[in-house]
């Protein structure tokens, strides 16, 4: 009995023990950016915070350790300090974190950011238009834009690539085929919607471009998608030697030419 009784407490103290993960982490020695973030998706958004060092480290696969919470009224992020894992991915980058804030809803939150003795304080005001991080203070924090559009309900944007100026034919065709299913102009105003920015009412070109030459595009679409779906994997089966369409939606649809072609 003894001994089973010794079994059954060693066996108690294993288990907690394997519970009681600890990370050993060294003190942060940088400022640490955040970004905000609305992720699409059917049939709910989530927003996050991004986190990351201003300063880069020896492996890409540093992390920042966080404690956060979020109430009604209030979210809270305690950055704690660096982890470095004991496998290194060589290359230089800085430590990352991300945190989801669940529930999200339209009205103003107080934040407060700490880092050891620095409170940064503020609000989150969130409408159905825009997350505006108002910060009073910035302690050893910087914010990466403190305005993030929203995507409006029922849009459809993307990229047209094509390498042969003579091409643009076919594109022209291919908006105005997706015109002619009720695609629709959309004014929008000036901002990042975290997928893209809009200057001028036009969706701002990327700088890592891929092709010689690319057409932007962004409309109003309340159809059917799957007709959007079917002219995309048209023009890939068709033209796929001369255009190339990277086309999304605000439920968190991606429909590329390039893989469609092949069904």
């Amino acid at each position: 009995m003894k001994k089973t009784t010794f079994l059954i407490v060693a066996l108690l103290i294993s288990i907690s023990c394997e519970k009681a993960t600890t990370y050993e982490y060294q003190l942060v020695d940088s400022d640490i950016v955040i970004k905000m973030n609305e992720e699409l998706g059917n049939p709910t958004r989530s927003f996050k915070l991004s986190l990351w060092t201003d300063k880069s480290y020896p492996c890409m696969n540093y992390s920042i350790i966080t404690n956060s919470e979020a109430t009604t009224n209030k979210i809270t992020v305690d950055i704690l300090g660096i982890y470095a894992p004991d496998m290194c991915l060589t290359a230089f980058g800085p430590a990352t974190s991300a945190i989801p804030v669940s529930n999200i809803q339209n009205k103003s939150y107080d934040i407060e950011f700490k880092i050891g003795s620095n409170i940064s304080t503020g609000k989150l005001v969130c409408t159905s238009n825009e997350f505006n991080l108002q910060m009073d203070d910035l302690l050893q924090i910087k914010i990466d834009g403190p305005i993030l559009k929203r995507i409006p309900n029922n849009i459809i944007w993307g990229i047209v690539g094509y390498h042969n100026s003579t091409s643009i034919d076919k594109v022209n065709d291919f908006i105005n085929s997706i015109k002619a299913v009720g695609a629709l102009d959309v004014n929008l105003a000036n901002g990042n919607y975290n997928y893209f920015e809009i200057e001028k009412n036009n969706i701002k070109e990327p700088t890592n471009r891929g092709y010689h030459y690319l057409k932007t595009f962004i409309y109003s679409f309340t159809g059917d998608k799957n007709l959007i779906r079917e002219i995309v994997k048209e023009y890939g089966k068709n033209y796929g030697d001369l255009i190339s369409i990277s086309l999304y939606g605000d439920l968190g649809e991606e429909f590329f030419s390039w893989i469609l072609k092949n069904e």
